[in-house]
């Protein structure tokens, strides 16, 4: 007969939060129909957990109501600004570790040659997924009213940097091929994947497994998603443009000088973005899982 931790595919001694993520795991694909395979895994996880029945979900009105988390595009944009600046120490201390070294290649290698270019492209994704990560962290500890040093962040990142690198494999292929086919499939799967990188680091997924949540959070909110997503493109477009700009004016013929200023005010929505992600997630789970901040971030005790 197997036993319960064999049921939900963990280890013998797997800690509670492992569990309760199997579990969702396995409840995700079930067959609203089969009762029997429903139960069973009811079963197996109070077998190793000693718990309670679990109870049905919640409608995600009341889930939002009772956790006071709204998901809109004003509430995620306003609270992305209030963590922004609530620790900016943090956030563009953390963004300025993709941002040093992107601009300083930029400016090494302007008028290269297109393999010197592809190279500094690589180094710049492989920084910014471990960004992205790392402010990942960083925002839902700030939510939760704790401090979370720059190394500590970065840290906890670069530990998940293998699940990163393959999610972003993923999503990047998905929405290329997407946008080929008529743009329209790019803009869904980009939506759909946009929490992808705080799920991979919150849960502890793997790259696919990452994926698949996104797209489980997501869904019925990727309208509003994708107006977030509009909103900083058309901010990162505003400040790049003005930049160019104003170095044209006043400096037509120094390719240095706008280089750093396009970076310097880019340094900003980079931050934005980067912050803004991890708070769509916070606010999806909050608002379809009735999840608190508390709740959400013991993950990392």
């Amino acid at each position: 007969m197997p036993q319960p931790h064999e049921i939900l595919q963990v280890s013998p001694d797997a800690t509670k939060s492992e569990v309760e993520a199997a579990y969702r795991r396995l409840t995700m694909y079930a067959d609203p129909g089969n009762a029997e395979y429903r139960a069973t895994l009811d079963a197996a996880r109070m077998a190793m957990l000693d718990d309670e029945p679990p109870k049905a979900a919640e409608p995600a009105s009341v889930a939002a109501h009772r956790t006071g988390v709204e998901f809109s595009v004003g509430s995620v944009f306003s609270r992305t600004l209030s963590t922004l600046f609530g620790r900016p120490g943090t956030f563009f201390g953390i963004t300025l570790v993709s941002w040093i070294p992107g601009t300083i290649l930029r400016v090494l290698t302007r008028g290269g040659s297109s393999g010197v270019s592809f190279g500094v492209f690589i180094i710049t994704v492989i920084l910014n997924l471990i960004v992205y990560g790392a402010v990942s962290y960083a925002v839902l500890k700030v939510l939760r009213g704790e401090s979370a040093s720059i190394g500590e962040s970065l840290s906890r990142s670069a530990a998940r940097f293998g699940p990163l690198i393959g999610a972003s494999v993923l999503t990047g292929l998905g929405t290329m091929v997407g946008m080929i086919l008529l743009v329209v499939p790019g803009l869904i799967l980009m939506c759909m994947w946009a929490v992808t990188t705080p799920a991979c680091v919150v849960e502890n997924l793997d790259s696919y497994q990452s994926l698949q949540r996104s797209a489980e959070l997501t869904k019925g909110y990727r309208w509003r998603v994708l107006g977030l997503i509009v909103l900083i493109s058309i901010a990162t477009g505003i400040f790049s443009g003005t930049a160019a700009f104003v170095a044209a004016l006043f400096f037509p013929r120094d390719q240095l000088l706008l280089i750093l200023l396009t970076n310097i005010v880019l340094l900003f929505p980079q931050a934005v973005g980067c912050v803004m992600y991890p708070v769509i997630y916070y606010s999806l789970r909050s608002a379809k899982e009735g999840v608190s901040i508390d709740s959400l971030a013991n993950v990392f005790d």
